[in-house]
């Protein structure tokens, strides 16, 4: 038996927990499935043993003591979840992991209470086990060490970063968002631990739970796609999802964890649901596809028509981003509103190989089937084209 990769519940993003309690006081006999997928067409296939077996070590993690302690401690988590989760043990049997058509498929099907935290444990493991044997890159013809190459690429970004004179740096804040995609469990730790060291001013925190509560740092994130993709199976009138999911996440949380989602349809079909009474009662929104300028350009204006100060406002950008280019948009939008930027693999997997582009994404929610269509063409998901279609169709996309 291999040792296990994810040996912490708390190894993941922190939004994984904060729609789970969501879905605990409001969905809690859900059906819903989700699927993976590859994006970059990456041959994950001889994998597949070893990540049936790391999802059955899965079965081993329980929440400690301690761990529900710090949970309790962010002040935003209810003791009756806190209870559930204590209890909580990952299924194996939920998860169909297969060799189809010379590609691996993932497949989670059950409660949504009882499958909503696998997403990113599968992701990190799969990340893990495809780079533990690319040990070595190569770069104009010579040989490296990955990790010290990687090292290498960390320290130059971090050192042009610190120099940088073109913008003043000193409100530019940013989390580490690398668990889902990271070359390993121990790089991202790294990673992290040279943030600290190097730019502690302007890190405001990181996605993963686990590294959050050791390093004493702020654990970040509020919804992903899935949670208003769900509601594409839950609302009686379809075009009504987006405003039923924001109402009952104000809801569920009173005001607090409110930054929303703008793009499982499209930012212009968000806004037009997006009112008055939702856009006051948010702190801000998410950027996750689509050009930055724009979508940030049409957030500002939105708010300008509602009467509402942007600077009261906050947006964050999270979509393939580097220092550098969360540095670009900083200036662009610095003094109209705050921004906060979420920064995933540029750091926790730009080693100089081939960072795989994958994601297990909702497909299905009360039998019904839910998309994600996004402002990025390349980042729609859905196994129903039928469907797909029909979305477009009614939001005019």
């Amino acid at each position: 038996m291999s040792k296990a990769i994810i040996s912490s519940i708390l190894d993941t993003d922190l939004y994984k927990f904060t729609m789970m309690q969501c879905v605990f006081h409001n969905f809690p006999m859900l059906e819903v499935e989700y699927a993976f997928s590859c994006r970059n067409k990456i041959d994950l296939v001889h994998i597949k043993n070893l990540l049936v077996e790391q999802i059955s070590l899965l079965e081993n993690l329980k929440l400690s003591l301690s761990e529900k302690k710090y949970l309790e401690s962010l002040g935003f988590f209810q003791f009756d979840f806190l209870d559930y989760l204590e209890s909580f043990c990952f299924n194996k049997d939920l998860v169909k992991v297969e060799v189809i058509n010379d590609d691996l498929t993932v497949k989670i099907k059950g409660n949504w209470l009882d499958t909503i935290l696998f997403e990113v444990p599968i992701l990190s493991i799969i990340n893990e086990l495809y780079f533990t044997e690319k040990t070595e890159v190569i770069v104009d013809n010579v040989r490296h060490d990955t990790l010290n190459f990687a090292r290498q690429i960390l320290n130059g970004e971090l050192e042009v970063f610190n120099n940088a004179s073109s913008v003043d740096l000193k409100s530019f804040n940013f989390c580490e968002f690398g668990t889902r995609r990271r070359y390993s469990k121990q790089w991202q730790e790294e990673v992290l631990q040279r943030l600290i060291a190097k730019c502690s001013d302007n890190l405001l925190g990181t996605s993963n739970v686990y590294l959050a509560k050791k390093y004493n740092l702020k654990p970040v994130g509020t919804m992903a796609h899935e949670y208003l993709q769900a509601f594409q199976g839950l609302s009686e009138d379809i075009k009504s999802f987006q405003t039923n999911a924001l109402e009952v996440w104000l809801d569920e949380y009173n005001g607090k964890l409110s930054i929303a989602l703008t793009d499982v349809i499209s930012m212009d079909s968000f806004l037009k649901d997006f009112n008055l009474g939702l856009a006051d009662a948010y702190q801000g929104l998410r950027h996750d596809s689509g050009c930055p300028f724009d979508w940030g350009d049409k957030a500002i204006d939105h708010y300008l028509s509602l009467n509402i100060n942007p600077l009261e406002k906050t947006l964050v950008f999270s979509d393939g981003l580097s220092l550098a280019k969360a540095t670009k948009i900083f200036a662009y939008f610095k003094d109209r509103i705050n921004i906060l930027f979420g920064i995933g693999t540029s750091l926790s997997n730009n080693t100089g190989l081939v960072p795989l582009q994958i994601v297990i994404k909702m497909i299905s929610c009360n039998s019904h089937p839910v998309a994600k269509i996004s402002d990025d063409e390349g980042k729609a998901m859905s196994n129903n084209p039928e469907y797909l279609s029909y979305l477009k169709d009614v939001f005019n996309y």
